[in-house]
Formats: structure tokens, C-alpha cells, sequence
């Protein structure tokens, strides 16, 4: 069985990963939790400056600029990957959206004490260093006085069960491991605790859990879009994920269709079921 890994090489099934792909994705299952999260807040109003931490590809900014009760409000994203920052800046000339966007860690902001009104990091503390806490203390700094910091985080995502089976039976034991949702941020109290550790106070800290029906769409089609992102191990893909990938869609497939998460609808399409916690802390 050939494990070896090249990060260079990509299954010819498999969908390219980059900034068009992740963007397609996290329109559709992120963006419906950030426009609900902002219901927590106030209105935003003429003057507000916002912060798009962890920008990706722009839900956040959309998302904001999207809403009825949403003033002149001016935007500050970053991110630390180039490439979403030059898929920002695309996606802002051709909008025209009231924003900027840098090349920086969440961890690392470069922006000044007391800088935002709002500062906003949709599912992206999790994946940031030392449990987040860092990039809290950051968000805490460049916030104003009753500024609000609002972060968010899977708590059920029942895509996973399926890409998880499918890479214990196409890979084994010895196989490449997949990167998995870490456990302790699926609890809201592991959240508040985040902030409460990057300087918030523990009674300006709640966290909501909301539950959210996403379409699919045919399970088939989801299943290789899902496996050509999640499926691919930190280290790359190998020359048997190219053999095997019907295999694993199959396995994904099966997985899904015995899952609670997974509904089919009367006309045949899919909508998974989603929870994910968020966190909403004033400074």
C-alpha cells in the first residue's frame, strides 16, 4: 500500500483547494450563523468601525454590509494567508465596500488601542494559537470602551462522520490523519472561558447556541466537494487517495445517510443539520 505523501500531488477527482472553493463553502454554512450573531448586538451605526478578524474570503464583511439597520460604517479586515488577503481586496474594489484589509495574525494585530466598535472572528479562534487566547487578548486591545468582540465556533457539524469513517477506511491506522474539530470547542463554556483568560469580564461573556438547517443539495456532489477539503490530510494527499476516492465518497455517503444530521427532503435534495456556539463579550 503506497502512504507516501507528495504536497504537490492532487487526485484527479478532487476539486482545487484555494480561495473560489473555500469561498463557495463558507457562503454556505457560515454566513447563515454570522448574520444570526449579529442579532445580539446593537445596530450598527454611521461611524462604526468594524473589525473583519480573519477575514477568508469576505462573509463577514458581506454579512455586515448585507443588513437594513447596518450605517456608514467603515471596515478593517485582516488574514494570514496572502491569498485571502488578495481575494479580499478583489472581492472590496469590486463591491466597493467600505473597507481595508492586511496581512496579519490575529494573534499579532497591528491596528492601535481602542481602534473598533465591533470586532468579529467567525470560525477562526479555534484554529489559532493557544486555544485562542492570543488572538483574544488582541481583540480586547483594539476595542473601544463597550466594544464587542463575537467569535464562533462548531459545536455539531455532522459532515465530519463522514470524512472521518471514510479516512479510517481508505487510509488505516498508519494512514495520514485529517485535522478534526477539537472537542473543547464544542462547549459553550470552553468559549467563555477564552474570552474571560483574554481580558474580558466573566459577566459581560454569554454564549449562544444556535441551530441551523443548511441545504446540501445531491449527497453524491457534496460528498466529493466535502472529501476534496476535508479529506485532505495537513501533509498532502498520497497516490492511493486517487485510487480510492470513490471508495471514500461511497463510505461518506453511507456514513451521512445513517447520520441524525442528514435529512432528505421530498424532492430529493439533502440539508444538514448544524449547531455551532457563539460567543459574544464587551470590553
Amino acid at each position: 500500500m503506497d502512504l507516501e505523501v507528495d504536497n504537490s500531488f492532487i487526485p484527479k477527482q478532487a476539486r482545487i483547494k484555494n480561495e473560489d472553493f473555500y469561498g463557495e463553502l463558507a457562503t454556505s454554512f457560515t454566513k447563515v450563523f454570522i448574520e444570526r450573531a449579529l442579532d445580539f448586538i446593537p445596530p450598527l451605526v454611521d461611524s462604526s468601525v468594524i473589525h473583519d478578524n480573519g477575514c477568508g474570503t469576505g462573509v463577514v464583511t458581506q454579512s455586515i454590509l448585507s443588513r437594513p439597520s447596518t450605517g456608514k460604517v467603515t471596515i478593517k479586515a485582516n488574514d494570514l494567508m496572502q491569498g485571502y488577503v488578495d481575494f479580499y481586496s478583489a472581492e472590496l474594489k469590486a463591491n466597493q465596500w467600505p473597507a481595508e484589509v492586511s496581512l496579519m495574525p490575529a494573534e499579532k494585530l497591528s491596528f492601535v488601542d481602542n481602534t473598533f466598535d465591533l470586532s468579529v472572528a467567525n470560525f477562526v479562534l479555534f484554529m489559532t494559537a493557544d486555544d485562542g487566547v492570543p488572538a483574544l487578548r488582541e481583540m480586547y486591545r483594539v476595542l473601544k470602551q463597550g466594544g464587542a468582540a463575537v467569535f464562533t465556533a462548531w459545536q455539531y457539524f455532522p459532515a465530519m462522520s463522514g470524512i472521518e469513517r471514510a479516512n479510517d477506511e481508505t487510509r488505516g491506522d498508519d494512514g495520514a490523519k485529517i485535522r478534526s474539530l477539537p472537542e473543547d470547542w464544542k462547549k459553550p463554556s470552553f468559549l467563555a472561558s477564552r474570552a474571560e483568560l483574554g481580558g474580558f469580564d466573566q459577566d459581560k461573556i454569554t454564549v449562544h447556541t444556535l441551530q441551523q438547517q443548511v441545504p446540501v443539495g445531491d449527497l453524491g456532489s457534496f460528498a466529493r466537494t466535502s472529501w476534496s477539503w476535508l479529506g485532505r490530510p495537513e501533509e498532502g494527499w498520497c497516490s492511493d487517495d486517487e485510487e480510492n476516492w470513490e471508495s471514500a465518497v461511497a463510505v461518506i455517503e453511507q456514513e451521512w445517510k445513517k447520520s441524525p444530521g442528514f435529512e432528505q427532503l421530498d424532492d430529493g435534495s439533502w440539508v444538514m443539520n448544524c449547531t455551532a456556539c457563539v460567543a459574544i463579550a464587551i470590553k
